[in-house]
C-alpha cells in the first residue's frame, strides 16, 4: 500500500483497494513469496549477528584482560552484539526489500515507462529475467 502511495501519490483507501484487486488476480503466490523472502533474509540476519557474535567474544578473550571486563559482563555485551548486528542487517536488507517491491509493482502496473526512459536496462531486465518479461506481455494483452 505504501509503495503506490509514494510511487503514484494515490491516497491510502484508493491504494488499499488497489492492492486487494492485485492479490485477488494474483492469489496467494505472490504472498507466499513474499513470506518466504523475508523469511530467508532474517535468517541471513541471524547468521550475520551469530558471526558479529563470535567477532565480539574473540575481541573480548582476546582485549578483555587489557579493558578489566568482569565475566559476568561479557554475556551482556556479546548479547546487545547479537541484537545490534542483527538489526543493522535487518535495516539494509529491508530497505533493499522495499526496493525491489516498489520497482516490480511499478514495472507490472507500466512497464512501457520503464522501456521508454531506459530501453538498454529494459533489455538487460528481459535478458536475464525472461519469465518476468513474458508474464508482462501476457497482462497486457489480457
Amino acid at each position: 500500500v505504501y509503495s503506490y502511495v509514494g510511487i503514484y501519490g494515490k491516497g491510502i483507501m484508493e491504494s488499499l483497494k488497489t492492492v486487494v484487486q492485485f492479490f485477488r488476480q494474483r492469489g496467494r503466490h505472490a504472498s507466499r513469496k513474499d513470506a518466504v523472502i523475508v523469511l530467508s533474509m532474517n535468517c541471513l540476519s541471524s547468521i550475520a549477528a551469530i558471526i558479529g557474535c563470535a567477532l565480539t567474544g574473540i575481541y573480548l578473550y582476546i582485549f578483555g584482560s587489557l579493558f578489566k571486563i568482569d565475566s559476568v559482563a561479557i554475556g551482556g555485551i556479546i548479547i546487545y552484539a547479537y541484537i545490534l548486528t542483527f538489526q543493522i542487517c535487518n535495516v539494509i536488507m529491508m530497505t533493499a526489500l522495499s526496493g525491489a517491491v516498489s520497482f516490480f509493482l511499478a514495472l507490472n502496473k507500466d512497464p512501457a515507462v520503464f522501456q521508454e526512459s531506459d530501453p538498454f536496462q529494459f533489455q538487460e531486465f528481459g535478458r536475464c529475467y525472461p519469465p518476468v518479461l513474458d508474464k508482462l506481455h501476457l497482462d497486457a494483452q489480457n
